[in-house]
């Protein structure tokens, strides 16, 4: 239970605002996932993750210099 919770707050954290409980909700079902999927999944979601982050970054970057 408590592993749930504390995976629903890092969620919120890292979904950022407007998230509108996506981030609650993927930290309190990643546990349970992680447990079903093994390392490479959890590989995989690192990586689409970093990829995510990279992307916005770009996009941020050309935006501020257009």
């Amino acid at each position: 239970m408590i592993g749930k919770l504390i995976g629903a707050a890092l969620g919120r954290k890292l979904a950022g605002e407007n998230n509108k409980g996506r981030g609650e909700l993927i930290g309190f079902v990643a546990p349970a996932i992680a447990r079903r999927a093994g390392k490479g999944a959890l590989v995989l979601a690192g990586t689409a993750w970093a990829a995510k982050k990279l992307w916005d970054w770009r996009r941020d970057r050309r935006r501020a210099a257009a």
